[in-house]
Protein backbone atom coordinates (compact mmCIF):
# COMPACT_ATOMS: atom_id res chain seq x y z
CA UNK A 1 0.00 0.00 0.00
CA UNK A 2 0.81 3.84 -0.35
CA UNK A 3 1.28 3.85 3.48
CA UNK A 4 3.83 1.22 3.83
CA UNK A 5 6.11 2.44 0.77
CA UNK A 6 5.92 6.09 2.76
CA UNK A 7 7.28 4.25 5.97
CA UNK A 8 9.88 2.33 4.01
CA UNK A 9 10.81 5.23 2.59
CA UNK A 10 11.13 7.17 5.88
CA UNK A 11 12.78 4.05 7.63
CA UNK A 12 15.34 4.62 4.73
CA UNK A 13 16.16 7.85 5.99
CA UNK A 14 16.06 7.75 9.14
CA UNK A 15 18.72 4.85 8.57
CA UNK A 16 20.69 7.54 5.74
CA UNK A 17 20.58 10.19 9.25
CA UNK A 18 22.00 7.55 11.43
CA UNK A 19 24.80 6.28 9.11
CA UNK A 20 25.43 10.21 8.40
CA UNK A 21 25.98 11.04 12.45
CA UNK A 22 27.91 8.24 12.76
CA UNK A 23 30.14 8.73 10.20
CA UNK A 24 30.82 12.38 11.48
Amino acid sequence: TMASQVVAIHFQTVAAANNYWVDK
